[in-house]
């Protein structure tokens, strides 16, 4: 709670240092293999995207979502969390293909675990955009907006700061 805190007030590293603590007193508590380890991991990795070293971030949520397909399963929505965060990394990275298939699989187990018309879904839709823009392939971009739009402005509405990224991105891919 505390390092949510930190996060919040843009307070990163000091989140992250927390964090750390937080996970050597779980694991000696619950040892190295349990969903809440790999929360904090999941948790870690995003402080780590946050700081820009994607490196580390990927190397904490491979952790993670071990932990969670061993504990959870794959179809569990907090395996999908792990994928979209390892997906946002390789994005920066500039490596599209990657993020794409960690995306893709991430979005089935969106749609069967909250059905598809769930802010989620429609995060990991504008994740999917942003590759296909960057690798040029606008019309692919402009189809996954057009869903990611509709879900948005049925759920969270178009004053929402993720539904007006999303119509920023269009017209990018349109000019």
């Amino acid at each position: 709670l505390m390092a949510q805190c930190q996060l919040e007030q843009g307070r990163t590293e000091d989140a992250l240092a927390l964090l750390e603590q937080s996970e050597r007193i779980s694991v000696s508590t619950l040892g190295p293999d349990h969903p809440h380890i790999a929360g904090t991991l999941l948790t870690m990795a995003q402080c780590h995207r946050s700081l820009g070293d994607y490196d580390a971030a990927l190397t904490l949520l491979a952790r993670a979502s071990d932990i969670f397909s061993a504990t959870l399963g794959k179809d569990h929505p907090h395996f999908a969390a792990a994928l979209f965060t390892m997906a946002q990394c390789h994005l920066h990275k500039a490596e599209y293909d990657e993020a794409l298939a960690k995306l893709g699989r991430c979005l089935e187990v969106q749609v069967e675990a909250f059905g598809t018309g769930h802010p989620h879904v429609a995060g990991t839709l504008f994740t999917m955009a942003q590759c296909q823009h960057n690798l040029g392939d606008n019309e692919a971009a402009l189809e996954l907006l057009c869903q990611c739009e509709d879900i948005y402005s049925r759920t969270v509405g178009e004053d929402h700061p993720n539904y007006k990224a999303c119509t920023r991105l269009t017209q990018r891919c349109l000019h």
